[in-house]
């Protein structure tokens, strides 16, 4: 884990564009951002499976609501090569 990347997912989260999270970030590449996000979401699905199976139905909410906040804009377009 590596606390750096709170703060740049912090104001993802808070709905900065991607490109005031690259300029915040200087000398990271924006894959490695895109990379973090990603990874970030996954483990928020994961926490919500866990939730769900333990039967803490607050924290799964929590964890759909993080999601739903992460997951946006261009880091999740499938493609970039759009037809």
């Amino acid at each position: 884990m590596n606390f750096y990347f709170y703060e740049l997912m912090h104001g993802w989260a808070s709905g900065k564009q991607f490109s005031e999270i690259v300029v915040a970030s200087p000398g990271l590449d924006e894959g490695s951002i895109v990379k973090m996000v990603n990874s970030v979401e996954r483990i928020c699905q994961q926490l919500k499976t866990v939730a769900r199976v333990l039967g803490d139905a607050e924290l799964a909410k929590r964890m759909d609501e993080a999601s739903t906040l992460i997951k946006r804009d261009i880091i999740f377009t499938p493609s970039l090569y759009l037809e």
